[in-house]
């Protein structure tokens, strides 16, 4: 069988790595404009991850026990989290490409036709078109955006505080949407900054929720330590905390405000439009337990763009554990796919 893999961000060259004890690596095709290790090193460089470096490693033990981890990483306190720039780099230098069928390009269009994926793409200007049994998106998300009518700060500049600075005035005002993971180090970022007043926006009965609790997805290490900074009798001024239920609050904070930041997760990112027999296909449709792709044959997503659901049945896993994990599972599917 032939697979082509779309997306060489962290599930793309995790694909890579686990299909590559299956199948010859010659049977792999990979796409992708870049190969510099997706958005978690072009967008998150700096953000730090919300789990212990040990987490990344254990998963490659488990998942992929003869593979090599890079020697420096044995320098590093794996009980401490670290950057997502190095996990980008880990990720990186442990999957091999050199014996996959590497085509640095951008995807135009997959076609399911004659029994085979016809997977189109330009490079350089030119264009050309490969055949494949099975097709395997990993093609990452976007922050979601509600679109008010307020100048908007782009996720990864408010994750990303020396970039943060070339955005936000003294005395200003800023609202912040989600108080996850990721909007409590916003927060924190737009807090060092002398704005007027920062409010952040929460779903739910309490601002935040926190791991030690027993929340599934709850906030822990830095994150858990921020937040209870931020409801505790010390906590900033200028902070306010308004859950989204209270309309009156909600209007009143972005009437006035000169900056919004949406930290409320993402949504899939396609760029490409992918087509049964040349009739499009709506791609946000999957079994999100499984990655299977409706209504298309041999077609599964993976990463960010299709995440796996948690055993909860409400929230979605991600990260190099759960990715890893997810797609071990799923691969005796799609190695039957042809069968």
């Amino acid at each position: 069988m032939t697979v082509c893999i779309i997306g060489a961000g962290v599930a793309g060259l995790l694909l890579v790595l686990l299909l590559q004890t299956h199948i010859p690596s010659e049977q792999i095709t990979i796409i992708d404009p870049h190969f510099d290790g997706g958005d978690l090193v072009r967008k998150w460089p700096n953000v730090v991850s919300n789990t212990p470096l040990k987490a990344a490693i254990n998963a490659f033990n488990i998942f992929s026990p003869s593979t090599t981890l890079p020697a420096w990483i044995s320098e590093l306190d794996s009980e401490q989290p670290t950057s997502l720039a190095t996990l980008g780099r880990l990720i990186r230098e442990t999957v091999n490409l050199s014996a996959v069928n590497r085509i640095q390009a951008t995807v135009t269009d997959a076609n399911w036709l004659h029994n085979a994926w016809q997977i189109q793409y330009t490079s350089a200007g030119s264009s050309a078109t490969i055949s494949a049994d099975t097709l395997l998106l990993a093609t990452g998300g976007e922050p979601k955006d509600m679109d008010l009518p307020i100048p908007s700060i782009p996720l990864d500049v408010a994750l990303d505080s020396n970039r943060l600075n070339s955005y936000i005035l003294p005395d200003q005002r800023v609202v912040i949407f989600g108080t996850s993971h990721s909007g409590t180090l916003v927060i924190k970022n737009v807090l060092d900054y002398p704005v007027k007043s920062v409010v952040a926006i929460y779903k739910g009965s309490k601002p935040f929720i926190w791991a030690r609790d027993g929340e599934y997805d709850g906030l822990k290490l830095e994150a858990a330590l921020l937040a209870d900074s931020y409801v505790a009798a010390t906590a900033p001024t200028k902070l306010s905390l308004v859950p989204l239920s209270d309309f009156k609050g909600v209007i009143k904070a972005t009437r006035k405000a000169d900056w919004v930041i949406y930290a409320t997760g993402f949504n899939q990112r396609f760029t490409f439009p992918v087509r049964d027999q040349s009739v499009p296909i709506n791609m946000v449709h999957y079994e999100r337990t499984t990655g299977k792709i409706l209504s298309l044959p041999n077609a599964w997503g993976f990463g960010l763009s299709h995440p796996s659901q948690a055993p909860d049945g409400i929230h979605f896993d991600v990260g190099i554990f759960s990715f890893m994990e997810h797609i071990s599972k799923q691969i005796p599917s799609i190695l039957d796919s042809k069968k």
